[in-house]
């Protein structure tokens, strides 16, 4: 896998306020990235960048927190396996969350 093969479904864009709320980050590194995130999220959950297409309206220079290749320069992680987990969360936001 080249690149992250995203379908716009906007789940993670969706769901990202219940990431920013989970307090229970053991990785300070990460949890700095979390605590950084610059927008505000609906009371859904719902990163108010995201339009209604499912796309970013600030892709270009989205947060770290929704990078997947910066995520992995963080993480410590080849790309490959980045994307791989990234995929499997994905599938995962998807089985779970098919009404959203």
């Amino acid at each position: 896998m080249s690149q992250f093969p995203c379908d716009s479904c906007g789940l993670c864009c969706k769901l990202v306020g219940k990431v920013i709320a989970n307090k229970h980050v053991a990785d300070p590194k990460i949890k700095r990235i979390i605590d950084a995130f610059p927008y505000k999220t609906t009371n859904t959950g719902a990163c108010e960048k995201l339009n209604d297409d499912n796309t970013c309206a600030v892709y270009d220079s989205r947060p770290v927190l929704c990078d997947v290749r910066l995520m992995a320069v963080v993480r410590g992680q080849p790309i490959e396996q980045a994307y791989s987990q990234a995929q499997t969360i994905c599938d995962e936001l998807k089985r779970s969350n098919a009404n959203l």
